[in-house]
């Protein structure tokens, strides 16, 4: 079942996000995972007005999650919807609930009268079956990421 996040689901997003990070063929490069942090930006994501965190909880616990949120560009008027992490439990992909969260997170952002809706993948995680969906939702690529270390 599709849910809007609350405080008490906080300890099971961080796990599971914690989950992605191992799995990541990307994000583990970038930055060491640290629980306190974790901790707390989940918290102000869940209580941000401008933020929205799903999860799709099942029987079995937490089957996925998606944090989004709205931000207006520098040079702008017009309110964009973002994601910032999308999770979906290796034994729940292929179903429902990553196109559920999606259609949920799209209705949260047309509430806010966003004009654009944007999604990423930067896992790395089976990118090319993302990127597939994304395109079946209706979405074109829009830029490219590139990461020098310092």
């Amino acid at each position: 079942m599709i849910k809007q996040a609350t405080l008490f689901d906080v300890p099971d997003i961080v796990r599971i996000g914690h989950d992605l990070y191992n799995e990541s063929a990307n994000h583990n490069q970038l930055y060491k995972w640290d629980d306190e942090s974790a901790l707390s930006t989940c918290k102000f994501f869940v209580t941000n007005e401008s933020s929205l965190v799903l999860i799709d909880k099942g029987e079995q616990g937490l089957k996925g999650f998606f944090i989004g949120q709205i931000l207006t560009p520098l040079a702008s008027k017009d309110k964009m919807a973002l994601d910032v992490m999308f999770f979906i439990r290796p034994a729940y992909r292929g179903g429902t609930t990553a196109y559920r969260l999606i259609k949920r997170y799209e209705e949260w952002a047309r509430s806010h009268d966003v004009k654009y809706i944007q999604l990423g993948s930067s896992s790395g995680l089976s990118q090319q079956r993302t990127l597939n969906m994304y395109s079946r939702l209706g979405y074109v690529p829009q830029a490219v990421t590139y990461v020098k270390e310092v």
